[in-house]
């Protein structure tokens, strides 16, 4: 016991010592570890002889031993310290109260802290935007279009579309009399139209065929005041190319076909080109050879002088078409340009017409 109490005086006063706090922990921590296994082998030997161990309770070096330390620690002044080693617990269920760390120690251990702590980040201050960015505009989902199906190449008919639907008596071909009967019903005007322009060309068939030709041109010369499809259509069936013509006839036509070039139907103008490449393969020669010799001849001659007259009317009436040529080759996207422009460098060539613009 007495040695115990030593041990535990001698624990306090290195504990007193403000030079190593720590080292005076571990020391009295280490003579209360001697104290306990000395007191476990005082147990021990007192188990071995049989005594009775209910009797012994506490021993007094012990009691008094803690007490010691208890008295040393309330003893000397209390210093706030860093909070670490509270109590040091022994295996007997008694703890000695360990000393607080002193105030200067505290104070140090916190400013070599400070020191190695790492200096605080310092965001940079940006300046303020000096313009507001838009906002994002809304995303519209776009409906994927639908797709088609794949088209077959054995397919018999048209995509989409029924035939039977335009066809009456449930898809059967309609007959000839019922559908021209539906194409002439309400076009009473139409009707009388087509009619007196079949009457006319009959008319002019007749005399065709009898062999009349100036009566046919005669009649045709009426008829074309009133309706120029019928000159059209005589014009297209052909007979003038295979009929004997002369100068009066080639001047019954001429003023037809000049009328017909400043026609709006390019049908019509397209006739008249052909009808006037014609004559001029005819009688072109024939009108240029006269018309620039009239004055060679020596003496009166009636027939030649008939002629001539009849070759410079003819002569005129051909260039005065040729502007209107000339106004028709220009227009190269209609179907009528290349015929013209062919037909006015014909008309050039063959009847030796002085340059455009020369009197």
């Amino acid at each position: 016991p007495a040695g115990a109490a030593a041990c535990v005086g001698a624990g306090a006063g290195a504990a007193a010592s403000e030079a190593d706090d720590a080292a005076a922990a571990e020391a009295a921590a280490q003579c209360a570890r001697m104290h306990i296994a000395n007191c476990r082998q005082q147990l021990a030997a007192v188990k071995s002889q049989g005594r009775p161990t209910e009797a012994l309770g506490q021993p007094p070096a012990v009691a008094s031993a803690s007490n010691v330390a208890h008295e040393a620690a309330a003893a000397r002044p209390q210093r706030p310290g860093s909070g670490r080693h509270k109590s040091i617990g022994t295996s007997m269920g008694d703890s000695i109260a360990a000393p607080a760390a002193p105030l200067a120690d505290a104070a140090r251990v916190a400013q070599e802290r400070s020191a190695f702590a790492p200096a605080p980040k310092i965001e940079p201050e940006l300046p303020p935007p000096r313009y507001k960015q838009p906002p994002a505009a809304p995303r519209i989902a776009m409906p994927e279009p639908p797709r088609a199906a794949p088209i077959s190449s054995h397919r018999q008919g048209p995509i989409g579309l029924d035939p039977a639907a335009f066809m009456q008596n449930g898809g059967a071909a309609p007959r000839d009399d019922l559908l021209l009967r539906d194409l002439l019903g309400g076009s009473a005007m139409q009707v009388s139209v087509l009619t007196n322009r079949l009457t006319a060309l009959r008319v002019l068939s007749r005399f065709w065929a009898a062999g009349d030709v100036k009566q046919m041109l005669s009649q045709l010369l009426q008829l074309h005041q009133s309706n120029p499809a019928i000159t059209v259509d005589v014009l297209r069936a052909g007979p003038l190319q295979n009929t004997t013509l002369d100068l009066v006839d080639a001047l019954t036509l001429l003023p037809l076909l000049q009328s017909l070039l400043a026609s709006q139907f390019e049908e019509y103008t397209v006739a008249s080109i052909e009808a006037l490449a014609m004559l001029l393969r005819s009688f072109g020669s024939l009108i240029a050879t006269t018309y620039h010799s009239a004055h060679e001849g020596v003496g009166v001659d009636l027939s030649m002088e008939t002629r001539y007259e009849r070759c410079k009317e003819c002569y005129t009436l051909f260039e005065g078409m040729r502007a209107q040529l000339h106004e028709l080759a220009r227009q190269g996207s209609r179907k009528h340009a290349t015929p013209a422009a062919k037909l006015l460098s014909s008309m050039v060539e063959v009847l030796r017409l002085p340059p455009q613009g020369a009197q």
